[in-house]
């Protein structure tokens, strides 16, 4: 298991995943809701994550 602040080694593994729900294989979920919690299809847009992404890259 990774802890908060441990460098990761390429090619190391990160985490292990299963497959729950609705899935038909093991998959990492990732979502970013730029308004807070989503509350219906109709509120659903696409969004380039990139920004996001590089907010949080430390």
């Amino acid at each position: 298991r990774v802890k908060a602040g441990e460098q990761l080694r390429d090619k190391q593994t990160q985490c292990a995943v299963g497959s729950t729900g609705r899935s038909s294989t093991s998959h990492l979920h990732f979502e970013i809701w730029p308004n807070g919690w989503r509350t219906g299809a109709k509120n659903s847009v696409p969004v380039d994550p990139l920004a996001q992404l590089k907010a949080w890259d430390r």
